[in-house]
C-alpha cells in the first residue's frame, strides 16, 4: 500500500470516522490529534500534527525542538493537573468558546445537526465601502431563503435583501454545510448600521450586529494585520483573543490577512473542512463587525484552493483581476493590492495577466494620490526575508521594480513564521538605515508578520542583510503577535508590532509623506 493511502487511513480512523455523529468541530481536532486515543493531546501528538501540516517546511533545528516548544506554548499552560497532558475537559476549557462550531463534515451528514442556524458571520468590504458591505455566514443545512434584515442604528431592521447560497464537497471527509452571501448596497457612507442575518423561514437568525460604513471624507482608520494563523494549535486562537481584547479600546475598522488562514491541511495534499469551521467561528467575533480582507497563501491550495474559492468573496472582478486571489481596493486614504505569490495558481513573472493587472492598478492608484495617499502591496511569500528557509528572489526580481516605480510605501507578507522589517529599501539597498520616523523616503518597507498562530522558530541568516532593521521569532525568542496599522491622516502612518498575550508594542515606525 502507498505511504499516502496508509497515511490517509490513519487519519480516518484518528478522525474518527465510524464515532458518534453531531460531534462539534473543535472535539474532532481534539480527536484528530490525539493520535493513540486515550482522550488526552501530548506535546508529542501536537508536533506530531504540525510535522504533517508543515512537512519539509520546517527546518531541522525546528523540528528537533518542535515538540518541547509546544508544550511549554500550549500544554503547560492548561495542564491544570500537571498529568503532561491536554486531557478532552482542559482542551475545552481552554478553547470553549469554539465548541459551538458544529461538525459539518460530509460522511457524517445524514446524522449531522439539521440547522439553518448562522454560524461564522464575516464581512468583507467591496471597491465601494461608503456604500457597499458584503456578509457570509454558514448554516449547516441549505437555507433556502438566505436574508439581511438591516437599519441605521437608531432605528429598526426595516431594510431586508436576499442573498445566495453555494456549496462544495473536498476534504478528507467531505463538507456538508451551505455558504450563504448578501451584498448590501446603496448604504450611507458615515453612518453605524445593525444587521442580522438568517432565514425568516425558519425564523432562524443570528445576533443582532452592527457595523460601520466608510467615510469617503476619513483620513484615519485604524488596521489589524498578519499572516499565517490557524486555530487552536498552536496559537491562532490566542492571538485572536488579544486582537478581539484590543479591538475594544481600538475599534479597528479593517483586517488584512495576508494568506494562510486555516491551516486545514494535514499533509501535501489532504485537508479537513471542520478546520475551516473553527477558524471561521474563532475569528467571527471580530469579522462580524469589521470587514476582513483576505491574500491567498500555499495552505489555501488544497484541491485547486476549493475552501479559499468558496469561503471568502474578495473584490476581484470589481477590481479587474481574479476573485479572491488578485484585487485591490481604497479604504480610509490608503490604497490596497492583494497580490497572489504561487505561482502554480497565479504566475507574476512579466508577460502575465497579473504582472499586467498589478503595473496598470499601481498606475492608477500612483495617479489617484489626492484621494488615497498610501499604497499597500499585499501578499503572502515576501518579497524580503532573513529567515534561512526564505527564497524570495523570482518576487523580488520580476515585482519590487513595480513597487518602485509607483511609489508603494508598504508592503506586507506573511509565509515566514517570524517578524521582521526592512528599511526602506529597493534593490536590496536600503535608502536609510537609522530612527524610526521615515519622512518622504525612496524605497519601500517590508514588513513581514507571519506571527498569527503558526509555530514559530525560525534562523536568521548572519550576519543579517543590511536592509534588515529588526527581526523576532526564534524558539527563545517567541513572536506571536498582529500587526496594527494606524493612519493619523493623509501624511501620517503609524505601524506598531504588538505582542500576543499583552498587547505590548514590540517595534514601531512613522511613515511620513508630504510629497509623492
Amino acid at each position: 500500500m502507498r505511504a499516502s493511502a496508509t497515511l490517509l487511513l490513519c487519519l480516518l480512523a484518528v478522525a474518527g470516522v465510524f464515532a458518534a455523529p453531531n460531534k462539534s468541530a473543535l472535539r474532532s481536532f481534539f480527536e484528530l490529534i490525539d493520535e493513540d486515543g486515550n482522550g488526552m493531546v501530548t506535546a508529542a501528538e501536537i508536533a506530531a500534527h504540525w510535522m504533517r501540516v508543515e512537512g519539509d517546511e520546517l527546518l531541522p533545528h525546528a523540528q528537533a525542538r518542535l515538540s518541547s516548544g509546544l508544550h511549554k506554548l500550549v500544554v503547560s499552560k492548561h495542564d491544570a493537573d500537571d498529568s503532561g497532558a491536554m486531557e478532552w475537559e482542559e482542551w475545552q476549557q481552554a478553547y470553549g468558546r469554539l465548541d459551538k462550531a458544529e461538525g459539518l463534515s460530509g460522511l457524517h451528514k445524514r446524522d449531522s445537526i439539521t440547522s439553518v442556524q448562522p454560524q461564522q458571520v464575516r464581512l468583507a468590504t467591496t471597491t465601494k465601502p461608503a456604500t457597499e458591505m458584503v456578509i457570509m455566514w454558514i448554516t449547516s443545512t441549505l437555507s433556502t431563503n438566505p436574508v439581511a434584515e438591516f437599519g441605521l442604528a437608531n432605528s429598526t431592521l426595516r431594510q431586508q435583501v436576499s442573498g445566495t447560497w453555494t456549496t462544495y464537497n473536498a476534504g478528507v471527509l467531505g463538507w456538508s454545510g451551505h455558504i450563504h452571501t448578501v451584498t448590501l448596497r446603496n448604504l450611507q457612507p458615515a453612518q453605524t448600521y445593525n444587521y442580522r442575518v438568517g432565514d425568516p423561514t425558519h425564523n432562524a437568525w443570528s445576533p443582532i450586529h452592527r457595523f460601520s460604513t466608510m467615510d469617503p471624507h476619513q483620513t484615519e482608520v485604524r488596521i489589524a494585520t498578519f499572516g499565517d494563523m490557524g486555530t487552536v494549535m498552536p496559537m491562532g486562537f490566542e492571538v485572536t483573543k488579544q486582537m478581539i481584547k484590543d479591538d475594544a479600546d481600538i475599534n479597528f475598522q479593517l483586517i488584512v490577512h495576508a494568506g494562510d488562514i486555516a491551516y486545514g491541511g494535514v499533509s501535501h495534499e489532504w485537508e479537513f473542512e471542520y478546520i475551516w469551521d473553527l477558524w471561521g467561528e474563532q475569528v467571527s467575533p471580530l469579522g462580524d463587525h469589521i470587514p476582513y480582507m483576505v491574500a491567498v497563501g500555499n495552505h489555501e491550495k488544497y484541491y485547486n484552493f476549493t475552501s479559499y474559492k468558496a469561503r471568502f468573496n474578495m473584490p476581484g472582478h470589481q477590481s479587474g483581476g481574479i476573485d479572491n486571489f488578485y484585487h485591490s481596493f481604497d479604504y480610509g486614504g490608503i490604497h490596497f493590492v492583494s497580490i497572489c505569490t504561487e505561482v502554480y495558481a497565479y504566475p507574476y513573472e512579466r508577460g502575465s495577466a497579473q504582472y499586467a493587472w498589478l503595473e496598470r492598478d499601481l498606475a492608477a492608484a500612483n495617479a489617484n494620490r489626492k484621494n488615497s495617499p498610501f499604497i499597500i502591496v499585499v501578499g503572502h511569500r515576501p518579497m524580503y526575508s532573513s529567515d534561512k528557509s526564505s527564497d524570495s528572489g523570482p518576487l523580488k526580481r520580476e515585482l519590487e521594480p513595480l513597487l518602485n516605480k509607483y511609489g508603494v510605501d508598504l508592503a506586507i507578507w506573511g509565509h515566514m513564521h517570524s517578524y521582521e522589517r526592512t528599511w526602506p529599501v529597493f534593490n536590496n539597498t536600503p535608502s536609510v538605515t537609522t530612527g524610526n520616523v521615515f519622512r518622504n523616503v525612496n524605497g519601500t518597507i517590508h514588513l513581514t508578520i507571519g506571527t498569527a498562530g503558526a509555530f514559530s522558530d525560525e534562523a536568521w541568516v548572519e550576519p543579517s542583510p543590511v536592509w534588515s532593521a529588526k527581526h523576532i521569532g526564534t524558539f527563545e525568542d517567541v513572536a506571536y503577535g498582529y500587526g496594527y496599522l494606524h493612519k493619523l491622516d493623509n501624511n501620517r502612518m503609524r505601524f506598531q508590532y504588538r505582542k500576543w498575550d499583552t498587547g505590548k508594542v514590540w517595534d514601531e515606525i512613522w511613515i511620513e509623506r508630504t510629497t509623492h
